[in-house]
């Protein structure tokens, strides 16, 4: 998939499940029983179509969504329509994914979403 393949169709909301060979990816599709490892949605505006995401180590990110795509191609992506229900229109996904910015995000907080699925608990707040 590149991301000329998918320009015409995304729309804010959308996703990338990515499906990485590293080490600390196949911890998280082990311990989440999930079969990719990372999550970025598209976000659409006048200034172009994004990718918004949260980063180990970094934690917040937003890029422009053809570059994030040319340094992920060596990964197995797979693009995720949302759908038309819970596509409210670009300012909720904006409203959220730009309010996200403060949120860290760490090891720490794989843990404790694994917690959370292990013992079905619902996660609420801060993670980290």
């Amino acid at each position: 998939m590149t991301y000329e393949e998918i320009r015409p169709t995304i729309r804010s909301g959308d996703i990338v499940l990515v499906k990485s060979r590293g080490f600390w990816a196949k911890m998280i599709r082990f311990f989440t029983g999930e079969s990719y490892s990372h999550v970025a949605m598209f976000l659409t505006s006048t200034a172009g179509v994004f990718i918004v995401e949260m980063r180990e180590k970094k934690g917040w990110q937003m890029m422009p969504a053809s570059q994030w795509m040319k340094e992920n191609e060596q990964f197995f992506l797979f693009y995720g329509i949302c759908p038309e229900d819970a596509n409210r229109g670009n300012a909720c996904h904006e409203y959220y994914a730009l309010h996200q910015r403060a949120e860290k995000y760490s090891y720490i907080t794989l843990i404790k979403i694994w917690l959370s699925q292990m013992f079905n608990v619902k996660l609420s707040g801060n993670l980290v």
